[in-house]
């Protein structure tokens, strides 16, 4: 680290007291940049992301109930639906005595106060006492598919009976599926627009074209039920159903939405199905709460809501429970009610594809309109019908007995939403180096470095002292290899240090010899010099002292 290097090596206690202050201050800086960075990771931020993709489309799964889940003529006449006759007196003699009390208390309807309440609970009967019939007991009463749907095209094509399924439903009767899993084929929307869709007429029926009333006295609107889903989809027709009035020309157009949301710890999807009874579909929010209401109601009740799916070791409720039942829906009057956002820990899927519907109403038939011409005959404004005096009543019964569907999607381009992390591992890191690289100068490399030498620190104060306080003798030394040639490897460096002393001996003692060579040549040479120096000056004082000198010599 720079910062404590340059600290270490300060000329003087000034700098080293102004490399320490700004050392100190540029780690507490980066330590709150870290403290920043860790905390906004652990938050697991989300973002979404919001694409367009286009696409040919399989077209959707359309359910279509009458509002009127059995027909009235025959209920009247059997037997067999009994409880669903004293159901309808019941409610007629409410209508009669304008809803207070009446006699009995038939269905306990004199325990609440409100018109819409009494109706409400009778409408509720009526679903249980709905469930108690078989199949083929809801399928007699009920409208057949020829008597239903008149007239259906797709892609502008007109299809026949093997694309509809039927579907029974527990508020509804006896519905058609079209395009369902059952027929076998999926069919595909390769164009958009509403010739490339689907397109029926359909009878509600009211009254027969001979008068006669084929409502029950309970339904209170005129109309079909129209469920949008793909095949894979519970219709959920009670809740999520659109409402489709008599004598209009309803045009449903769809746009996509595909929802891929991100899991834990980034979001809160989930595909658990253990909280699920719709366990033939794929997972959703609303199947998860749908269940959650029924788990409450076998609890309260000790039996299931026939609207609801069910588990296996559980039974239906029938019209003895319906206080229970009826209260389960009420009880939010008073405040008690539960709330399925908060207790009953469901989440949203993981992948939705949801459908943005788009619905417009026009009136149908027009006055001047003859419908069915060489479809059907039979009802048929303008053919001689057996049906119908003229072809204005023709038009007039067809206004308060039929319904003209459009269905299509409005463009096979679609929105798909991404949920998924803003802040990555990867964007973290990149941070968290940038700040360390700015603010002290340090990289992976240091932080490895750093790390060893603390594993290094523990190491020896968790096994360094504990082996050095072991008594090691010659026996164990005499063992161990790495000793071995530890030692030779001691006694090869003494011996070459001895060897290495003795030659700088010897080289001392040659220098020392030599030193004492040079001076004593030295001092002979001073001496010499000496002796003629002192000859030089005799020579000055006595001339003659040569002469005498060589004549000895000679």
């Amino acid at each position: 680290m720079p910062g404590l290097i340059q600290l270490i090596n300060a000329l003087n206690a000034y700098i080293r007291m102004a490399w320490a202050v700004i050392w100190t201050a540029m780690w507490a800086v980066f330590l709150y940049e870290f403290y920043l960075i860790i905390d906004k990771f652990l938050q697991y931020p989300a973002s979404v992301t919001i694409s367009l993709g286009y696409k040919g489309r399989a077209f959707p799964m359309v359910t279509i109930c009458n509002q009127n889940p059995l027909r009235y003529q025959i209920v009247q006449k059997n037997s067999t639906y009994s409880e669903l006759n004293n159901i309808m007196t019941t409610y007629k003699q409410l209508v009669q005595s304008n809803y207070d009390n009446i006699s009995g208390n038939p269905y306990g309807v004199n325990d609440y106060e409100s018109r819409f309440t009494k109706t409400a609970v009778l409408q509720q009967a009526q679903v249980l006492a709905l469930n108690d019939l078989t199949s083929d007991e809801i399928k007699a009463a009920s409208y057949t598919l020829d008597n239903f749907i008149l007239a259906w095209y797709f892609n502008n094509a007109k299809v026949n009976a093997s694309f509809f399924n039927e579907f029974i439903d527990p508020t509804f009767g006896l519905c058609y599926q079209f395009n369902s899993n059952n027929t076998g084929t999926t069919l595909v929307t390769n164009r958009a627009g509403s010739y490339f869709g689907l397109r029926s007429l359909a009878l509600v029926n009211q009254r027969s074209p001979d008068g006669t009333l084929q409502y029950l006295p309970t339904t209170i609107a005129a109309g079909l039920k129209v469920g949008i889903n793909y095949q894979n989809e519970d219709p959920a027709m009670e809740n999520y159903a659109i409402n489709i009035g008599v004598g209009t020309e309803t045009m449903i157009s769809l746009e996509l939405t595909e929802v891929n949301r991100a899991s834990h710890p980034y979001g809160d999807c989930s595909d658990d199905e253990t909280l699920n009874y719709y366990t033939s579909f794929n997972y959703t929010l609303t199947y998860c709460f749908r269940s959650c209401i029924q788990r409450r109601t076998i609890s309260a009740c000790g039996c299931a809501n026939p609207v609801y799916a069910k588990p296996d070791n559980a039974s239906y409720c029938t019209l003895d429970d319906l206080s229970c039942v009826f209260l389960q829906k009420t009880a939010q009057q008073d405040g008690s009610n539960f709330s399925v956002a908060s207790e009953c820990g469901c989440n949203p899927s993981c992948s939705d594809t949801n459908f943005d519907i788009i619905v417009s109403v026009g009136k149908s038939p027009s006055l001047d309109y003859a419908p069915l011409v060489d479809v059907n005959p039979r009802y048929s404004c303008g053919v001689n019908s057996t049906l119908f005096a003229n072809e204005q009543a023709c038009v007039k019964w067809f206004e308060s007995n039929s319904a003209v569907i459009n269905i299509w999607y409005d463009g096979l381009d679609y929105t798909l939403q991404a949920e998924g992390s803003s802040y990555s591992l990867s964007t973290a890191s990149n941070d968290l180096g940038g700040q360390a690289g700015l603010w002290v100068g340090i990289s992976l490399v240091s932080v490895i470095e750093g790390v060893v030498f603390i594993i290094f620190i523990f190491l020896y104060f968790c096994f360094g002292r504990k082996y050095t306080d072991v008594e090691i003798t010659d026996d164990i030394r005499g063992a161990d290899s790495r000793y071995l040639i530890m030692k030779g490897f001691k006694e090869e460096l003494d011996t070459q240090e001895i060897m290495d002393e003795e030659i700088a001996i010897r080289y001392r003692a040659f220098k020392m010899r030599d030193e004492l060579k040079r001076q004593e040549k030295i001092a002979e040479g001073e001496r010499l010099n000496a002796l003629a120096v002192a000859k030089a000056k005799q020579q000055k004082k006595d001339p003659g002292l040569v002469q005498r000198m060589l004549g000895q010599g000679q």
